[in-house]
């Protein structure tokens, strides 16, 4: 079955207001510059040498593992 894009625009949703289960790690400042690159602007890269990255997927995130088998929050949808 196929939908127009009208029919998508119609169709509405409540969304209830978001609410965190947990809170881990921080962010830091974003360069909006980031944002503009193109082939014509570009914008060179910063390296940081002085953080250590994880490289861990959603499913081995313990985290997330936690909060699933407690049940505390549907974390897979």
């Amino acid at each position: 079955e196929e939908f127009s894009f009208q029919a998508l625009q119609k169709l509405h949703h409540e969304i209830g207001e978001p609410e965190d289960v947990v809170t881990c790690g921080e962010l830091e400042f974003f360069d909006k510059a980031y944002d503009q690159v193109s082939c014509k602007t570009t914008k060179k890269l910063d390296r940081f040498d002085d953080r250590v990255f994880y490289k861990v997927s959603t499913s081995d995130d313990p985290v997330i593992s936690r909060l699933a088998e407690a049940g505390e929050a549907n974390v897979f949808g």
